[in-house]
């Protein structure tokens, strides 16, 4: 599982219930989890509302997350890149000259179900 941003909170609530074997809709447990742009601690703090959870689980999984996802990696990843530059803390010419083909190949593997 792959989350940015706000949706860290998505990703560990579906590794969690993965590991218990209560994630319905998964083909496989999960075995790993990114978290990239990862909000700060105090977010993390406040309990998440499984009801919000899981209805955030299900638009992503969606028409609308399948339509963000094509969105997002049009044009090899352009959008990627705007993005990713835009949120990064770091300087992005730190992430070398192939940091947005990995981002797109990534994204594009399993049809978007990596």
């Amino acid at each position: 599982v792959v989350a940015n941003g706000g949706c860290s909170p998505v990703a560990l609530q579906v590794a969690a219930r993965s590991a218990e074997g209560t994630a319905a809709g998964l083909h496989a447990p999960v075995s790993n989890v990114v978290l990239s742009s990862v909000p700060r601690l105090p977010f993390f703090l406040t309990p998440a509302d499984p009801a919000k959870v899981a209805k955030s689980y299900g638009t992503l999984c969606g028409v609308f997350g399948r339509i963000f996802w094509w969105y997002s990696c049009r044009n090899k990843g352009a959008f990627i890149q705007k993005f990713s530059e835009k949120n990064l803390v770091a300087n992005p010419d730190n992430l070398g000259k192939y940091w947005r083909r990995d981002c797109y190949e990534t994204a594009v593997q399993n049809k978007g179900n990596s």
